[in-house]
């Protein structure tokens, strides 16, 4: 407490007696004590508490561990964790617009889990089947794990890692920088060549009687003995990807003089030279070409007529009367993609004529939609996707008119001229239908989506419906018969009409539409219905459509 002494001095600024000044020296000898004391007290309470925050951290974590012990994933069988990895096998398909491929590590990665997933991971021949020898233009990564013996006595072989790079030494140079040195290029490319003898030999003894993926880019150093290591086993190859592939990697193919008997998928992407002995693959029913250069002539000698499948993106024809010659020959196509951005287009005489498709996906520029599409004779077609890029289209001519039985119809537009109550009335079996494409949807075909006991709906069988938000009519649409819609197709009352699985509304990037994507998720909320908003669904790529 303060002396009543002293007290005027602490709320005035006189100067203090000489009686005053001892007595506020004692006072502060006395507080300055026990603050000390306080101050040794609060440390040592501060050591005991990190002390016990160090015990419950480390309780915790072994608290976390014994948890794990218990975890369903441990008591997976090796054979649902095989099915599991099944689904995670790498695909080879090559995308231009991500041109920058890393090989894929999937076997190794999963062989550094666990004891039982490395025994599943070793022992599942088809998860080592996929071979991805792509050349990263440099950036390699020189601690690429692959198959080694622990010793020489040692028949199993087992999951490692390789040593870093031989070939660059680091020295510093002064202000925290560091230099890299090559030490010898022939080194450095010994060393990427034995790495990829090693993954080839590892991936085809793991395999076992699996067909092989092969997706080649080797360096133009390591063309030679890599393809005198893959060849080997050319009659196991089931698929083959051929990136960027240069003259010397095509000419080791067509000298070749065996044949791929087991060969059903041909990529070729991004290719000047287009040589590849399609004749040695007879049983070849899927092809994929991405930005080729097509000479005149028939020089390929693709074999159409056996095709099921068929890509093909950015491809230059050098002549067109020849790319819709070939494409007539292509009766037996099941699915077929095609990505186009001609600036000119001469309409044939005939119709182009797919007897068996059925899968189109197609993605044009300008009005080659208008012209090409109507030309297209698909009688058996149940899944058609279009993207039209430029300008604005009639909606309809863009459709395939000679499909009555399509189930599937996916349609992305920039502009469009027309609405899409047309499109509904074209195809009556239509169970999933997306449309992204602006003001093409109004309040009156809403309407006429709604099954009223005097008046059958359009599309009674509709299971999905996918309505982006820039596709509704602006100032038209009523919140009002949307939902009347939704509650009619998910719980329908009237014979005949199929109940709706899914409603989907995405959004673009400019405009997110607040109110309706919080309105949907209480609609959601409150009737249990699957209602998918903004990111929890996406727009659909072009291609991405399947049998």
């Amino acid at each position: 407490m303060t002396s009543p002494s002293v007290e005027p001095l602490l709320v005035s600024n006189d100067a203090p007696q000489p009686t005053q000044t001892i007595l506020v020296r004692a006072i502060l000898q006395d507080k300055e004590a026990r603050l000390l004391a306080l101050g040794a007290e609060i440390t040592e309470l501060q050591v005991a508490l990190q002390t016990l925050q160090s015990k419950y951290a480390g309780l915790a974590a072994e608290i976390i561990q014994y948890k794990s012990t218990l975890s369903p994933v441990r008591r997976i069988p090796p054979e649902i964790i095989a099915e599991i990895f099944l689904y995670f096998l790498p695909s080879l398909v090559w995308d231009e617009k991500f041109p920058k491929l890393q090989p894929s590590k999937l076997p190794w990665k999963l062989g550094h889990i666990c004891r039982l997933w490395r025994t599943v991971a070793l022992s599942l021949g088809q998860l080592w089947s996929v071979v991805d020898l792509v050349f990263t233009g440099g950036t390699r990564d020189w601690g690429m794990p692959r198959l080694v013996r622990p010793d020489e006595n040692s028949e199993e072989r087992e999951l490692t890692q390789l040593p870093p790079n031989p070939c660059r030494h680091y020295h510093y140079t002064g202000y925290g920088t560091y230099h890299c040195d090559w030490l010898d290029c022939e080194y450095k490319q010994a060393h990427w060549i034995q790495t990829d003898l090693d993954l080839i030999d590892g991936s085809v003894q793991r395999s076992g009687d699996h067909t092989i993926s092969l997706r080649l880019q080797p360096p133009y150093f390591a063309v030679h003995p890599v393809m005198d290591a893959v060849l080997k086993h050319s009659a196991r190859w089931g698929e083959i990807a051929l990136v960027r592939p240069g003259r010397s990697l095509l000419q080791r193919l067509t000298d070749f003089e065996g044949h791929f008997e087991q060969l059903r998928k041909i990529t070729l992407a991004s290719a000047f030279d287009q040589r590849f002995p399609y004749q040695s693959a007879p049983n070849l029913t899927n092809l994929s070409l991405v930005l080729v250069q097509i000479p005149p002539g028939s020089r390929l000698q693709i074999p159409w007529s056996q095709l099921t499948r068929y890509r093909e993106e950015d491809c230059g024809w050098l002549d067109p009367v020849e790319r819709l010659a070939s494409y007539r020959q292509l009766t037996n196509l099941l699915v077929f993609r095609l990505k186009w951005a001609a600036q000119r287009f001469q309409t044939p005489a005939e119709a182009l004529l797919f007897p068996s498709l059925r899968v189109a996906s197609l993605q044009l520029s300008m009005r080659l939609g208008e012209k090409l599409v109507p030309l297209l004779d698909m009688p058996v077609l149940q899944s058609f996707s279009i993207e039209i890029e430029g300008d604005a289209c009639q909606l309809h001519l863009c459709l395939p008119h000679s499909s009555p039985h399509l189930k599937v119809l996916r349609v992305t537009m920039l502009t469009c001229i027309g609405d899409a109550e047309r499109a509904f009335e074209m195809f009556p079996d239509l169970t999933e239908i997306a449309l992204d494409s602006p003001y093409i949807i109004s309040d009156n075909i809403l309407s006429r989506l709604i099954p009223y006991p005097d008046r059958p709906p359009l599309s009674p069988k509709l299971e999905l419906i996918r309505f982006s938000n820039r596709s509704f009519l602006h100032n038209d649409c009523k919140w009002e018969t949307l939902v009347e819609l939704l509650r009619a197709r998910f719980r329908p009352t009237i014979d005949g009409i199929a109940s709706l699985h899914t409603f989907e509304f995405p959004t673009g990037l400019g405009v997110r539409d607040e109110v309706v994507i919080s309105s949907l998720k209480r609609l959601r909320k409150k009737e249990h219905w699957n209602i998918k908003v903004d990111e929890e669904c996406r727009h659909l790529n072009w291609e991405n459509m399947y049998l």
